[in-house]
């Protein structure tokens, strides 16, 4: 029986060596600007800095562990979605372990673009790997919310498999 929890604590202290998240760490989402025009640019900017001193955290080379989705705050009609599309079977990458500190956070600025299709407007960032649609009616007296969430790559056992990002707001005209 001793040998058996013996094995079990280290097989535990093993593990749990090699696994990572999110924890103590401040996550958030910013923009360039607050109001777009439809037809401009925008910029995304995701933040993680740690609570302490210092923190290590692994992310993939292609950011599939840093999602980022969107819905419709429309104070007239209703909260929505939208048409929420990510391409499918995007391989993970390389995993780059990142140390950052309070000093020297990660920081990542993501090109998107805001594109007229007819009816709807189409909020993408393909180096996210995501887009969204909403009809051009309802952004009228809306705004467009901006969530994230960071994927640990390894959680160790019981851990939360989604840690979250400060929302931002943005209004589309």
């Amino acid at each position: 029986m001793k040998r058996l929890l013996k094995f079990v604590l280290i097989l535990v202290v093993f593990v749990s060596c090699s696994t990572d998240n999110f924890y103590e760490t401040k996550r958030t989402l910013q923009t360039d600007k607050t109001d777009y025009k439809i037809g401009e640019k925008i910029s995304l900017i995701l933040k993680i800095q740690p609570e302490k001193s210092e923190k290590l955290i692994k992310i993939y080379r292609n950011y599939q562990n840093l999602q980022v989705s969107f819905s419709l705050l429309n104070y007239d009609v209703h909260n929505s979605n939208g048409k929420i599309e990510k391409r499918e079977n995007v391989p993970n990458s390389e995993i780059e372990s990142i140390t950052i500190t309070k000093h020297k956070p990660f920081e990542k600025t993501f090109a998107g673009n805001i594109i007229d299709n007819a009816d709807s407007v189409k909020i993408e960032f393909l180096e996210l790997n995501t887009s969204a649609n909403f009809a051009k009616k309802d952004l009228i007296n809306g705004k467009v919310r901006i969530h994230g969430l960071c994927i640990p790559i390894n959680p160790e056992a019981g851990a939360s498999l989604e840690e979250y990002f400060d929302i931002v707001d943005v209004k589309i005209h």
